[in-house]
């Protein structure tokens, strides 16, 4: 995940993208069904990621 998105506060969504390109590039057997945030004003923010395995020909 992008370092620089670390303790902003509104990086939220940004964190959300970056984390479904990294899955996306980095981990072909796996789909990205769904990322949520949760962002506080302190800068933390939570990212739930619904993942599911590939099947078939796209499958490593």
């Amino acid at each position: 995940m992008d370092g620089t998105l670390i303790d902003l506060p509104d990086a939220a969504d940004a964190a959300a993208a970056d984390i479904e390109w990294v899955l996306e590039t980095y981990e072909p057997r796996l789909n990205v069904n769904d990322v949520n945030t949760s962002a506080f004003d302190w800068g933390d923010y939570v990212l739930n990621v619904d993942l599911a395995s590939k099947k078939g020909d796209d499958a490593v």
